[in-house]
């Protein structure tokens, strides 16, 4: 038995309001290639892996002119140097040279030597050799935290540096020492960068001024654009120069890309980065220009725009989840995934066409601002593409979403309202399979369990319950089965009638002494999984209570989510200790484990057939795995 990763579909940049977001470009590899931090990891968009090794929020990552190598800070002041040819991507050494939060690194052209620049209250910066960590020099002269570096990629090296003093300045070195400080800047220097031949550099600040300078001695050279009707209107987050360096292009809060000539100063081309309405998602708070003439740029909202040569507006947007994932659904039918995330954002991931090439579409009015809490869908066989998600408003929602366009979905057109928040839904398919009749089953956050039916909500339990489960199909003239979870491990099986009214079935088992967390019924109806808040997963006997086994263990946290192969042969597990098993029901022995399949614990599995599952991690990551039995 064996596992493969096949594709993986990463989270969009971490964002703040204020804050630059520093983009990675490099193309020492095949291709472009672009990488960014988002939570704990940093993200190779081009090769489609992660960097797991930080523990803290990641802050920039920078990879080697060699390519060899990646460096990436944190929150905590941590630099890591990771290994980014190996599928493993290991980390090779560690540092921490600042107190506070790292802001901007940089390499020198022989990938040797590295800047880090930052908050710190005895130092906020330092220059070292990666292999030994030993100093190459000392970065001094600012009183206040340092946003940005730059290393001059030819000789003699230099190290431009700006921050929240308002200045910038000019190590000399190795050593290096400093050069020259300038305060030409009337707030924040948000960004600095050499050209690609060292000639020059140019500063961007929060003053909404760009400044030119030379590259050795960094006298001013001009200021860049003149005139108020060209100038940015907000400040300046990034600064990118064009691969022959004859070209600057900046991003700003006020929602435009700029393109500027460095020689005469003035503005090239001005890109509108916000469409048709105006919103603080669409501030540009990052940049980079590839070897192909692409500008891309980033908006606070994560979203990365692609702009080609001469566009005056994004000739491509690149969407998809920047937030943690809150809720998942797999709609097996119609090869569609839906996610929640904590920013009140559902989107479709179609995998018609393969996982790889799955891109998100953004559900209904694209944000639900109270925030979800649940997701699912509509059973198999309804004639309509429905999802229904809970929310913090303590209703479920109904919503029919349009294959074709999915932003048109109604988020508030059928609602219900219960008696608390939604924690978890389930559908119950109605007598008839194959038609549009199914009731809901909720468990609410104050611990009851209710079924949801044109009759109204019918309270189930009372108390306690951790965990809910319903059958997959019901037979013709054959009632559903429902499963309930309780908080002393307990779970009490119910038939449902046509009419949504629930009756016991007389079974109750108790497999294990903690919280039942997840449920999950084979196809067929004849076996219920049940996981709970150890890790521990046991096999019930739907028809007597019988535990077939308590020998799958594997887990040490929380079991996430459950869910049968369509063969009902192999059960998927996910867990809160970022793993995810794959188990045999013909053979309680065997077993496929995957460690570490997400950072941040794995919040959803599901098959997209017997030999291919996709797991969603809370680390906002969305992978697929080939099995082997």
């Amino acid at each position: 038995m064996s596992f493969k990763q096949t594709s993986y579909l990463p989270p969009l940049p971490t964002t703040e309001r204020g804050y630059p977001t520093r983009l990675t470009y490099s193309n020492s590899r095949d291709g472009d290639y672009i990488a960014y931090p988002n939570g704990k990891n940093i993200i190779d968009d081009s090769d489609s892996y992660e960097y797991t090794g930080h523990t803290v929020q990641t802050t920039v990552a920078r990879i080697s002119p060699s390519g060899f190598y990646g460096a990436s800070g944190d929150k905590h002041g941590n630099i890591h140097i990771w290994d980014t040819q190996g599928e493993e991507h290991k980390q090779i050494y560690k540092y921490k040279f600042l107190a506070g939060a790292v802001k901007d690194l940089d390499w020198d052209s022989d990938s040797k030597r590295i800047v880090v620049v930052g908050e710190g209250t005895s130092g906020n910066a330092h220059v070292f050799m990666f292999d030994s960590g030993n100093s190459v020099g000392s970065i001094l002269g600012h009183s206040k935290t340092i946003n940005a570096c730059s290393f001059r990629k030819s000789r003699p090296f230099r190290i431009v540096t700006g921050g929240e003093d308002y200045q910038t300045i000019i190590h000399e070195g190795p050593p290096f020492k400093i050069g020259t400080d300038m305060t030409l800047h009337q707030s924040f220097v948000n960004d600095v960068r050499y050209s690609p031949s060292g000639d020059q550099f140019v500063t961007v600040g929060a003053d909404k001024v760009i400044i030119l300078y030379e590259g050795k001695t960094g006298e001013k050279i001009r200021q860049i654009g003149n005139g108020d009707d060209v100038l940015h209107t907000g400040a300046i987050n990034g600064v990118a120069w064009s691969p022959d360096g004859k070209q600057v292009a900046t991003a700003s809060s006020d929602q435009t890309v700029k393109v500027w000539d460095t020689e005469s100063g003035k503005l090239v081309r001005n890109i509108n980065c916000y469409g048709s309405s105006r919103d603080i998602k669409h501030h540009q708070v990052g940049i980079v220009w590839t070897n192909s003439n692409d500008i891309v740029s980033l908006s606070l909202s994560g979203a990365i725009n692609i702009i080609g040569k001469d566009a005056d507006s994004p000739t491509k947007i690149l969407g998809g989840i920047q937030k943690g994932i809150v809720a998942s659904v797999h709609d097996r039918e119609r090869k569609v995934l839906y996610t929640a995330s904590y920013d009140g954002r559902i989107r479709a991931w179609d995998f018609g066409n393969g996982i790889s090439a799955a891109k998100p579409s953004s559900i209904g009015d694209d944000t639900y601002t109270t925030g979800i809490t649940s997701v699912t869908k509509a059973p198999e066989g309804f004639s309509r593409s429905q999802i229904l998600f809970g929310a913090f408003d303590d209703k479920v929602h109904f919503v029919d979403v349009p294959i074709t366009d999915p932003s048109s979905a109604s988020f508030t057109s059928n609602q219900v309202g219960v008696e608390g928040t939604p924690s978890s839904l389930a559908v119950i398919p109605g007598p008839n399979t194959g038609g549009d009749e199914f009731h809901t089953l909720a468990r609410l956050q104050n611990s009851k369990a209710v079924i949801i039916s044109d009759k109204g909500t019918t309270v189930i339990e009372q108390d306690n319950v951790t965990a809910i489960g319903s059958t997959i199909a019901s037979p013709e003239a054959s009632p559903a089965i429902i499963a309930i979870g309780f908080e002393d491990g307990a779970v009490k099986l119910y038939t449902v009638d046509g009419d949504g009214s629930a009756t016991p079935t007389g079974i109750s088992v108790t497999p294990g002494q903690r919280a039942i967390s997840a449920l999950s019924f084979t196809p067929n109806r004849e076996y219920l999984a049940v996981g709970d808040a150890s890790g521990k997963i046991f096999l019930v006997k739907t028809s007597d209570g019988d535990i077939v086994t308590s020998r799958w263990v594997f887990h040490s946290a929380r079991v996430q989510s459950l869910n049968w192969s369509p063969d009902g042969v192999h059960l998927a597990s996910s867990s809160l200790d970022c793993h995810v098993a794959i188990w045999d029901r013909q053979n309680f022995g065997k077993s496929i484990r995957i460690r570490h399949a997400h950072t941040e614990g794995v919040g959803y599995v599901d098959f997209l057939n017997e030999n291919e599952i996709i797991s969603v991690g809370q680390d906002s990551g969305i992978k697929a795995w080939h099995v082997t039995f």
